[in-house]
């Protein structure tokens, strides 16, 4: 009895010691922050189910200490100052780190730990990355203009990607740090996922026939010979996700072109024949479903869609089992918040009022637009994929010139006004050009919207009732096909 009472002793201290172990401390001291906290981003699932961002205090002294389990995929520490500071945190990362940051000298920070060196990378890739892209756009007009049309544009981006491998290898190469082939291999991933998701993102459905894995076209798609639908891991890494949604999503599109491509039934279901195509491998197809159902809820919920929610539930049901329940539940939580806004928000539903600024000051409203049908192009400077929609945005608007019903507005929200305009100088960009102010995701106009991430693009008919709230261009095609044909 004895022996059996030491044996608990001895297993309880080892399950202590190995879950202390599963923890790790970041800690440190920071000035200028605005407020007197910082965030910590975190995914809770692992594969981009659900977004969790702790309130991190700062003390009067600018000191802050936390405690974190192990990420399941990368995470990041924001600061607030004049201008945000994002520091990534890995999920690689198993020991403690210390941050000393003056936010009003951001180059000044120094982080100290045993794998500190994954948090400077981060911060050191992105001043290569803004310094190489000056350098091609200095060389290469096509590419400061942002002219998408161009195949060299794209050209460029994928020497640019290669350039950001290169400097990621070379970061790490005299170094010796543990789970440093780990960083360097999701790292990677990243930055080729993120090259291949721009490349989809808003173009021609029949792109995906140069994707090597759809099987379609002997012309490659760059990068895209690297795709990997086996391994599991992929689905901790945003990037990979996000391109494999796109990527189903444009399968569908393209193998079904004379379907109601707004339909989100459509998407669900095709989508599922697409992934059992592509995906073998019984657990990475399972995960891939769960995913996909998620990105099309999480895409209903934020452009306020109108679907059929017993159709989903039933997939969702279908799915579930004792290895999914959890992360399901976290679907259905959002599915019945998708049932909610339906209910006061959706096409049908009378669109906000709102006002908003030109270039000089002057004040627009809603109603100066009364007995108009308004197609609204929401964009931030930041925001590559809408910047890349631009071109087809002006030929819908040159297109349609002698349509005086039509009127056609960009709305920008970047938080800083000169950035705005300083791209508009740059920009090619027709329509009336208007400012959501510098409260930016928080302004009345993204707020009275419920607009949360971009691309957005609202159009609004004659009545004032919403037509359509959507992350794709394609539907203002669709829209104007139609209202001009009832003329």
């Amino acid at each position: 009895m004895k022996n059996f009472i030491n044996y608990l002793i001895c297993t309880c201290l080892l399950s202590a010691c190995q879950e202390k172990s599963e923890k790790i401390q970041i800690s440190g001291t920071v000035s200028n922050n605005t407020n007197d906290y910082a965030l910590f981003v975190k995914d809770s699932t692992g594969i981009g189910l659900s977004t969790v961002i702790d309130t991190i205090k700062i003390d009067g002294n600018g000191n802050f200490s936390f405690e974190s389990n192990i990420l399941k995929s990368d995470g990041l520490f924001v600061f607030n100052g004049q201008k945000p500071l994002r520091l990534l945190i890995p999920k690689e990362l198993t020991t403690s780190i210390k941050i000393d940051l003056n936010l009003l000298e951001p180059d000044s920070i120094k982080i100290i730990g045993k794998q500190a060196d994954f948090s400077k990378y981060y911060i050191d890739q992105q001043k290569y990355w803004i310094k190489t892209e000056k350098n091609m756009s200095d060389k290469h007009s096509v590419l400061a203009t942002r002219n998408t049309a161009d195949i060299d544009y794209y050209i460029i981006q994928d020497s640019i990607t290669d350039l950001r491998i290169s400097y990621l290898e070379k970061y790490f190469a005299n170094l010796n740090i543990q789970s440093q082939e780990k960083f360097i291999t999701s790292q990677k991933s990243s930055l080729i996922y993120s090259n291949l998701y721009f490349r989809m993102s808003g173009k021609k459905p029949d792109i995906v026939e140069k994707l090597k894995f759809y099987g379609k076209s002997d012309e490659i798609l760059t990068y895209s010979d690297k795709v990997n639908l086996s391994d599991k891991n992929l689905f901790t890494n945003r990037e990979y996700v996000n391109f494999i949604n796109d990527a189903i999503m444009s399968i569908v599109r393209y193998e079904n072109p004379n379907s109601d491509l707004s339909s989100y039934e459509l998407y669900l279901n095709k989508g599922f024949e697409a992934i059992d195509k592509l995906y073998k491998n019984r657990e990475t197809n399972q995960l891939q479903k769960i995913v996909f159902v998620n990105h099309l809820i999480s895409s209903a919920k934020i452009f306020k869609a109108s679907i059929n929610i017993n159709e989903f539930q039933k997939v969702i049901n279908s799915l579930n089992n004792q290895e999914t329940q959890n992360n399901l539940e976290i679907i259905e939580t959002q599915l019945k918040q998708v049932e909610n806004s339906m209910s006061k928000f959706a096409i049908g539903k009378t669109a906000p009022d709102f006002e908003l600024e030109n270039v000089d000051g002057k004040k627009h409203k809603s109603s100066d637009f009364a007995n108009k049908i308004i197609f609204i192009d929401v964009w931030t400077t930041w925001c590559g994929p809408c910047i890349s929609s631009f071109p087809k945005w002006n030929k819908l608007i040159e297109d349609t010139s002698n349509e005086d019903k039509l009127v056609f507005l960009t709305v920008s929200l970047d938080n800083d006004r000169n950035k705005w305009q300083n791209a508009l100088d740059k920009l090619n960009l027709n329509g009336l050009k208007l400012y959501a102010g510098t409260e930016a995701f928080d302004s009345h106009f993204a707020k009275s919207f419920e607009i949360k991430s971009l691309p957005n693009y609202i159009a609004i008919d004659d009545k004032g009732t919403i037509l359509s709230v959507s992350s794709s261009i394609n539907e203002f095609e669709e829209i104007i096909k139609k209202k001009l044909a009832e003329k």
